[in-house]
């Protein structure tokens, strides 16, 4: 509703604690069926997620390649001073 309240009602059964209950199944069935992933992906979706994994791979070795460079240029600079 225009509240964002969630409202259920069941007037499936005779007396109120059957129709209780089943808003109470609503509910779980609407909470199990949202909860679902998807297991099919396709051809495109599995193309699309391989190429953001490499990328994603490629920038962490690039990180990788330029913090070693910074921590062994650091190392030479501290080797400079004490041959110097």
């Amino acid at each position: 509703n225009k509240k964002g309240e969630f409202a259920i009602s069941s007037q499936r059964h005779r007396t109120q604690e059957q129709n209780l209950n089943d808003c109470y199944k609503k509910i779980w069935d609407i909470i199990k069926e949202a909860s679902k992933t998807p297991t099919d992906s396709s051809e495109e979706q599995k193309l699309r997620i391989k190429n953001l994994q490499r990328k994603a791979n490629e920038e962490r070795l690039k990180r990788k390649t330029k913090h070693s460079e910074k921590k062994t240029l650091r190392r030479e600079r501290k080797d400079s001073k004490f041959f110097l």
